[in-house]
């Protein structure tokens, strides 16, 4: 097993470095072929030595050669982050439909939670590839499932859109963009509608953590439909989406490790 894991792991650094860049690239347009890796801040062209997995950027100390720029710390923990995915996913599941439907699953996710927290922003490039691969397999490898994980994909999104409707009326502004509608319904596919909510819910625990917080930092008075944890204008913006994705993705890694605590958990949750 010990070996199967540490092919996984070099599999996940190399797969995590390609979600690094798709994070970076698309929400900024730059094409992910043509162009090779070079340094934000001075443009410089990256060499090989540089491009390894985590191991690159921490012989170089995390900065450009050329300019002595920080690199970003983000790179490396979505590197880290799917390795450690392919990590359990090897130690816990046989590569069945289940597993590898897992793996879409995080490698979907893990470039949106860093581009809904940087720009706000659930890329359609991102959430339409991860949809069609997770159809296509489910379709062929697991097609008596498919229309159960339709059927709760589109029951998510139709509640959820109204749940937005809702909630910008109530706050009288966009409250719920159509990204993050999207992105419910293409968790609630993978996870079935009752894992969705579980998430849904430790998501907006963790939103309303974040408001909490921002608001000591900033005590300024507003007013209380203006605090509400899914608003997402202004001073107020959180990134809802980052928060639902490593929420989901965390609860789905966690059924497939410990299956029976979780759904004793999954009892807890209102």
């Amino acid at each position: 097993m010990l070996h199967v894991a540490i092919i996984a792991g070099i599999l996940g650094l190399a797969v995590g470095s390609f979600l690094g860049a798709c994070a970076y690239r698309i929400p900024r347009g730059i094409p992910l072929t043509g162009r090779r890796s070079f340094c934000p801040s001075c443009g410089s062209v990256l060499k090989w030595h540089e491009l390894i997995p985590l191991v690159g950027p921490a012989f170089s100390r995390w900065l450009c050669r050329s300019c002595g720029a920080n690199v970003s710390l983000r790179y490396s923990i979505v590197e880290i982050t799917t390795a450690g995915c392919f990590v359990i996913l090897s130690l816990t599941t046989s590569w069945d439909a289940g597993a590898l439907l897992t793996t879409i699953f995080a490698c979907t996710l893990i470039p949106l939670i860093w581009t809904d927290l940087e720009f706000f922003l659930i890329p359609n490039r991102i959430l339409i590839t991860g949809s069609v691969a997770s159809l296509l397999e489910a379709g062929i490898l697991v097609p008596a499932e498919l229309g159960g994980r339709l059927l709760s994909s589109g029951g998510v999104l139709i509640g959820i859109y109204l749940l937005g409707k809702a909630v910008s009326t109530f706050v009288n502004r966009p409250a719920l963009g159509l990204g993050d509608v999207k992105l419910a319904g293409f968790i609630a596919f993978h996870t079935g509608a009752a894992l969705f909510l579980a998430a849904l819910w430790t998501a907006a625990v963790g939103a309303l953590l974040f408001v909490t917080v921002r608001r000591f930092q900033d005590p300024s008075p507003v007013a209380l439909a203006d605090s509400g944890i899914l608003h997402i204008a202004g001073h107020d913006a959180i990134p809802f989406g980052s928060f639902l994705c490593g929420t989901s993705l965390a609860l789905m890694i966690w059924k497939e490790v410990q299956p029976i605590l979780f759904d004793q958990w999954l009892t807890l949750i209102p």
